[in-house]
């Protein structure tokens, strides 16, 4: 085992990276950022309309789309035991993650106060009020080196299509003791598997901002998303219509899932093209080659 550990601390462990993950993950701007921020809780509300690639490049290609405005790689964690995903099988309401900006890593707990579907004329909405807590911490600390040595070495791993019990203890030891911010409810739920905290999922998330007339004469910011499985180079993909609403109301909430379901049927995306959830499951493929 020690032979293998050092192989994946030398520089050929990083050659052996992909150039995709290593132009999201390695050669981002770890530019000297500031020092961790002092936890910040939040409780804001999302409306979700999942989405076929179809039906993405329509409305990309309406639109006229380009670059993508927002672009981040965020590493969810989870326990993994039984060869299950403890966290995300018995608590979906729970989410950890660190999120990989261009200047700071952002640590983040979140739980699930509200979640609900609804129809808007042919299109199912799925609405969520979370409250989150984040962490801001900066690239040169020790979190950041935690995921400069996990990435590559989850990348490898699962090129090889398999990662032993020896190496799962690793990645559990690389991140026992990291400081993740502070969030009652998750704290609760989860105080018996806190120290198995393990990387189960590794996204690539681009996102445009859109803005479609409103009902009230005003206006409705949309994010059009893609995310993809970092870990296969890019592929999967899942691809979204999303809505960031700071403490809404229900009715707030439905004004804006029919201003966006009238732009939607402007553009011809058909029923069939929708889902309320996320049309791929990113987690599947680190849970089914851990051992």
């Amino acid at each position: 085992m020690n032979g293998y550990l050092i192989q994946f601390k030398t520089k050929e462990l990083y050659r052996r990276a992909s150039s995709y993950l290593a132009a999201i993950l390695l050669s981002s701007a770890f530019s000297p950022a500031h020092s961790a921020q002092p936890e910040k809780t939040k409780t804001e509300s999302e409306l979700h309309l999942g989405i076929s690639e179809a039906a993405f490049n329509a409305i990309a290609r309406q639109v006229g789309l380009a670059h993508a405005e927002i672009q981040r790689t965020d590493v969810y964690f989870d326990v993994h035991e039984d060869r299950k995903f403890q966290l995300r099988r018995n608590l979906p309401q729970a989410k950890l993650r660190i999120q990989m900006r261009e200047s700071e890593l952002v640590l983040q707990k979140s739980w699930v106060q509200l979640q609900q579907e609804f129809s808007v004329s042919k299109y199912t909405w799925l609405a969520t009020t979370r409250t989150s807590s984040n962490l801001k911490q900066r690239y040169s600390g020790e979190t950041g080196d935690r995921v400069r040595f996990s990435l590559p070495f989850l990348l490898s791993l699962v090129q090889q299509n398999t990662v032993t019990s020896e190496q799962k203890r690793l990645l559990q030891e690389t991140w026992s003791g990291v400081s993740w911010p502070k969030l009652n409810e998750f704290d609760s739920a989860t105080k018996t598997v806190h120290k198995n905290w393990i990387p189960a999922a590794v996204v690539h998330k681009e996102r445009w901002t859109i803005k479609i007339p409103s009902q009230n004469d005003t206006h409705v910011v949309l994010q059009l998303g893609r995310d993809s499985d970092a870990l296969g180079q890019g592929k999967p993909v899942s691809f979204e219509i999303e809505s960031e609403l700071k403490n809404s109301s229900e009715e707030e909430i439905r004004e804006v899932a029919s201003s966006a379901t009238l732009w939607l049927e402007s553009l011809g995306i058909e029923a069939n093209e929708t889902t309320a959830r996320s049309s791929h499951d990113f987690f599947t493929r680190l849970e089914t080659i851990y051992r």
